[in-house]
């Protein structure tokens, strides 16, 4: 005779395309984005009062402030790199690569104000990627990515510039 099991029922979800951001619209997101960075920084300036010598300092801590880590774990299979990271934030709206770099924008969480605060997290690399190999999706706030390794040094220098402040 059988016994009678509760079972637990789990509801399947699809994995989600993420869109993968190049050429002029990944340069138009990532302008957007240092511009956050310095309103943040200018904010931070005037909330010391003003006071010169701290410039490198309100950088810092206003890209710190807006861009955060991506938690997640990376394996290395061969001309590949697969990461798989959970991303805080509900909504994964896009992702741009750099050199060794990942940015994923999400659409944000609710703020102290309940404001949708939209966020950039980052995963840094120990090597160059070919972003045109490469594909990702997400399931929930799972994201993963897989990566394909840059072949030469070429490639690596085209990949993108780095967030160094305007001047």
């Amino acid at each position: 005779m059988r016994r009678a099991t509760a079972s637990r029922t789990r509801a399947i979800q699809t994995p989600n395309k993420v869109k993968f951001l190049a050429g002029d619209e990944l340069a138009a997101c990532l302008a957007d984005l240092r511009q956050s960075i310095a309103r943040r920084a200018y904010e931070l300036y005037e909330m010391r009062g003003g006071a010169p010598g701290h410039e490198s300092e309100d950088w810092a801590r206003a890209e710190a402030e807006i861009m955060r880590p991506l938690p997640a774990n990376i394996t290395d299979s061969g001309g590949y790199f697969t990461l798989r990271g959970f991303v805080p934030e509900p909504g994964i709206s896009q992702i741009g690569f750099e050199a060794r770099r990942i940015l994923v924008w999400t659409e944000g969480a609710a703020g102290l104000a309940t404001a949708v605060v939209p966020g950039v997290l980052t995963f840094e690399l120990s090597q160059a990627i070919d972003p045109s190999g490469s594909s990702a999706d997400s399931v929930g706030q799972i994201l993963t990515i897989r990566l394909a390794k840059a072949a030469n040094r070429e490639k690596e220098d085209l990949a993108g510039e780095s967030l160094a402040p305007l001047n």
